[in-house]
């Protein structure tokens, strides 16, 4: 583990798989990191470390995540990286036949899903981007995507919310790239995670694996080496790193 601090890191979803091995990575290479979640984090691995910091927030809550920034900020400068991870897989058909009659898609869910998985990040940058263009700090901004934005069957509010987020990407990368600000995009395909297997049975799974052209879902140590490329590369800015396998070719 690097012994020295080399910069500060903000990783939302913290909580959650993705997120959790993100913040231990970005920690071993010897950032402070500022992890979020709606959710407590219990990673004993985190906790232990005097360069964890966590705070509870709803990131859809504006002036929450604000203060939650500003409090960090404050304190120990702009952030260096900021990870936008935090999302929630969402599958529903448009239209679907229920107890004898048709159902349209649930409103509550697809305002639900745009806020978590399109409005939250935008907010996240806005709040750190405040203090970078302030200090003058070059930083680089990765927003966790999905090859959902493509286009997924059954999830219109996920895909949908997932394309903004490239969309965003793009625009902000040719606003804050002059300036020293990349902003770029990394989109898994299927990994293998907890979420993953909670919306899909195995024989879809193993359908996957057939074809994904390397044949095997994805796992977390792809994501970090996505991560570690996208920092140490000044130059890769305002791309969609689709990481796949493959399977969108």
């Amino acid at each position: 583990m690097n012994n020295s601090i080399v910069g500060n890191a903000l990783v939302t979803g913290v909580s959650g798989s993705f997120g959790n091995e993100i913040a231990k990575h970005l920690v071993s290479k010897g950032y402070r990191v500022l992890g979020l979640d709606i959710r407590q984090n219990e990673d004993a691995v985190l906790a232990q470390s005097d360069r964890f910091d966590f705070k509870q927030c709803d990131l859809t809550r504006y002036d929450e995540l604000e203060r939650a920034i500003d409090e960090f900020s404050k304190s120990f400068g702009p952030f260096d990286v900021v990870v936008n991870n935090a999302g929630v897989l969402y599958s529903e058909p448009l239209i679907s036949f229920k107890n004898g009659k048709l159902v349209r898609h649930s409103v509550e869910k697809w305002d639900e899903i745009i806020r978590i998985c399109l409005s939250a990040p935008f907010y996240v940058i806005a709040c750190t981007a405040k203090y970078m263009v302030e200090r003058r700090k070059k930083a680089v901004i990765i927003n966790i995507s999905s090859i959902s934005a493509n286009g997924n069957i059954g999830q219109a509010a996920y895909s949908a919310a997932k394309a903004g987020l490239n969309g965003l990407t793009k625009a902000l990368s040719k606003e804050l790239g002059p300036i020293g600000i990349r902003v770029v995009a990394i989109a898994p395909g299927f990994f293998d995670t907890k979420s993953t297997r909670s919306v899909l049975s195995e024989d879809q799974l193993s359908d996957i694996r057939k074809r994904v052209p390397v044949k095997q879902l994805g796992d977390t140590e792809s994501i970090l080496k996505a991560i570690d490329f996208v920092i140490a590369n000044g130059y890769f800015n305002g791309k969609i790193l689709e990481l796949d396998g493959g399977l969108t070719i």
